[in-house]
Parts: structure tokens; C-alpha cells; sequence
């Protein structure tokens, strides 16, 4: 799968775990609470991929691990705010 094809198919990901979790807990949409709430959910998926034991299973983990530090990371907002605040 090509690198195009890969972002793609985690950025998509990404926007339906984003989607639950706003209709399922509903979740306020602030960026904070988002981003908890985004985590959370794919805490709980990268869980099911290891129970499921799947002979992909770790490298899907790993790869979930990885977008969870990406989620958690401050957004340019953030630092930007964090900035002119200084």
C-alpha cells in the first residue's frame, strides 16, 4: 500500500473514531474534550485489536499507539496561544 493510500486510510479512521465519539457519548465538541475523547476510543480499539489476536495484531497496535501520540500532541493552536501568552 502506498504511502498516499496508508494517510488516507488512518486519516478516515481517524475522522469515524472522531464521529462516535461525538455520537455516542456526546461529546461537546471543544478541542480539549475531543481529544480526550478521541484517545479514549482508540485506547479501546487498539484493546480489541490485541484480545481479537489477529496475525496483524501487533504491528495494528503499534500503528494505533503511534496515531494516540499523535492525537495527544498540542495542537499549533495550542502552542500558538501558549505563545502569545508568554
Amino acid at each position: 500500500m502506498r504511502t498516499k493510500d496508508r494517510f488516507l486510510f488512518m486519516f478516515s479512521a481517524l475522522e469515524r473514531v472522531i464521529e462516535s465519539a461525538w455520537t455516542q457519548d456526546q461529546t461537546p465538541n471543544s478541542p480539549a474534550v475531543t481529544t480526550h475523547a478521541v484517545i479514549q476510543h482508540l485506547e479501546q480499539l487498539k484493546e480489541a485489536v490485541v484480545v481479537e489476536g489477529d496475525e496483524n495484531a501487533s504491528e495494528i497496535s503499534a500503528r494505533l499507539e503511534r496515531l494516540i501520540g499523535v492525537v495527544n500532541r498540542p495542537s499549533v493552536r495550542d502552542k500558538f496561544e501558549a505563545f502569545l501568552h508568554v
